[in-house]
C-alpha cells in the first residue's frame, strides 16, 4: 500500500472540545483511579483551562503551546509542574485510544530532569517532640500510626476493621470498592507493640463496630482527607521548627 493510500484509509479523528474531554475523562477516572489522583487531574486540567479557552478543539493543542506552559512554570514549580506534565500525558494518551487526537502531543515534549535529594529521617524521639505541638490526640495517633507502619497517609484512612488480624497482629492493607492503593498492589504489614496497644484502646471506644467502620475517624465518626491532615501536620512542623513532610514519617518507619 503506497502512502496516499495509506493516508485515504486514515481514520479521522472525532471532534471534542477540551471542557467536554474533562468531562469525559474526569467521570472515566472517577471510579477506576484513587481520590488523590483524580484531585491532580482536576488541577492539571485547570492549568490548561488557564492558558486555553474551553472551547478549543483538543485537536488543537499543539505540543508546541503546551511545552512552552510547562517550562516557564518549571523553575518555580518542578514537582507540581512534573504531576501535571504526567497527568496530562496520561489522559492525551486515552485521547489517542478514543480516537479524538491523531497523536500525543505531550509525546513530542521533554521536561528538564529533577535533581533528587535524598530521604529526609527521624528519630523516633524527634517525631514526638513534633508531635507534642499537636493538641488533637487522634492527628496525633494518625502521625504515629505513619511511623509505627510506614502506611500511607490514605491507606491509615481508609483502614477498616475487616482488615486488621489482632491474634496474628497483622494488618491488610487491601483494594475495595471505595479505596484503591497508589501502586494498586495489596500488602501485609505486622503489627508492632505501639500500633497493637493503640489500636486495641481505640477499639472499644467505636460505637456499634462493624467490619466496615473506619479505624480512625473524627469526632463525627467522619473519615479524615488526607490533604486535611497534610495542612494539620504541617502547622505542627512550622511550630516546632522543623523541615519535613507527613512523607518523612513513612521513609523513617520501625516496622
Amino acid at each position: 500500500m503506497d502512502f496516499k493510500e495509506t493516508l485515504k484509509n486514515k481514520k479521522k479523528a472525532n471532534y471534542i472540545s477540551l471542557t467536554n474531554f474533562e468531562t469525559q475523562y474526569s467521570a472515566f477516572t472517577k471510579n477506576a483511579m484513587s481520590e488523590s489522583y483524580n484531585r491532580n487531574i482536576l488541577h492539571s486540567f485547570g492549568v490548561l483551562k488557564e492558558n486555553f479557552e474551553i472551547d478549543t478543539p483538543l485537536n488543537q493543542i499543539t505540543s508546541n503551546r503546551l511545552e512552552s506552559i510547562l517550562i516557564n512554570k518549571f523553575p518555580s514549580a518542578k514537582y507540581s509542574t512534573a504531576m501535571v506534565y504526567r497527568t496530562l500525558k496520561s489522559a492525551f494518551r486515552k485521547a489517542v485510544q478514543w480516537n479524538y487526537l491523531e497523536s500525543n502531543p505531550f509525546d513530542k515534549i521533554k521536561l528538564p530532569k529533577i535533581p533528587q535529594n535524598k530521604p529526609v529521617f527521624i528519630s523516633d524521639i524527634e517525631l514526638k517532640q513534633i508531635i507534642s505541638y499537636e493538641q488533637n490526640e487522634t492527628l496525633k495517633d494518625i502521625y504515629l500510626f505513619a511511623f509505627y507502619s510506614g502506611c500511607r497517609i490514605n491507606e491509615i484512612l481508609n483502614l477498616k476493621w475487616n482488615s486488621i488480624n489482632f491474634p496474628e497482629r497483622m494488618i491488610s492493607i487491601r483494594n475495595d470498592e471505595t479505596f484503591t492503593t497508589k501502586n494498586k498492589k495489596e500488602r501485609i504489614i505486622p503489627i508492632n507493640n505501639y500500633l497493637f496497644e493503640n489500636l486495641e484502646n481505640r477499639f472499644p471506644k467505636v460505637n456499634k463496630i462493624n467490619n466496615d467502620n473506619y479505624v480512625i475517624v473524627d469526632y463525627k465518626a467522619k473519615k479524615f482527607r488526607a490533604d486535611t491532615v497534610s495542612k494539620w501536620f504541617k502547622k505542627v512542623v512550622i511550630a516546632a521548627s522543623k523541615d519535613i513532610t507527613l512523607d518523612t514519617t513513612i521513609h523513617t518507619s520501625t516496622v
